[in-house]
């Protein structure tokens, strides 16, 4: 399944795709990326046994790999359907707004699209780029837990 973007494509990975499971797999042994996503890494794998592989995506700019996005299943929170967002930029477009498009795009493609009510998005205390662009993006800043600083964007439907 293919999710079209502005700007950018995002291609489900499936149990057989080889090419995109591998990219993730090296993507999430960037230092920076373990730095952050490091959990992703040890206690979600990305390998042919991982349960909900239809979660995961490849992001493409044009035909290019250029990052990784994760969405949770939808889960019940606060009586709203909701579901998390995890990203990761390959570090050979960081710091080209690609971070920005990617979670802007997506949260209003998912929110106007899908039965999701919010978006939650967990980013570590330190993480003060994917924290400005999720602020940017329209999350709003919620409670700390030991993951990170929750941020929520709520659906345009009420």
């Amino acid at each position: 399944m293919e999710i079209l973007l502005r700007d950018l494509k995002l291609e489900r990975v499936d149990f057989f795709d080889e090419e995109k499971i591998h990219y993730i797999e090296g993507l999430l042994d960037d230092e920076l990326i373990k730095k952050y996503l490091g959990y992703l890494k040890d206690g979600i794998s990305i390998s042919k046994n991982m349960g909900y592989l239809s979660s995961h995506y490849v992001v493409k700019q044009g035909e290019k790999f250029v990052g990784y996005l994760y969405l949770s299943p939808p889960f019940i929170k606060d009586k709203k359907t909701s579901s998390e967002i995890r990203y990761a930029i390959d570090s050979l477009y960081r710091k080209s707004g690609l971070g920005s498009k990617l979670v802007n795009q997506v949260s209003d493609f998912i929110l106007e699209n899908a039965s999701i009510d919010s978006l939650t998005a967990i980013i570590q205390q330190q993480n003060f780029v994917s924290q400005h662009i999720v602020e940017n993006s329209g999350y709003l800043r919620g409670e700390e837990d030991i993951d990170g600083i929750i941020f929520e964007k709520s659906s345009f439907k009420r």
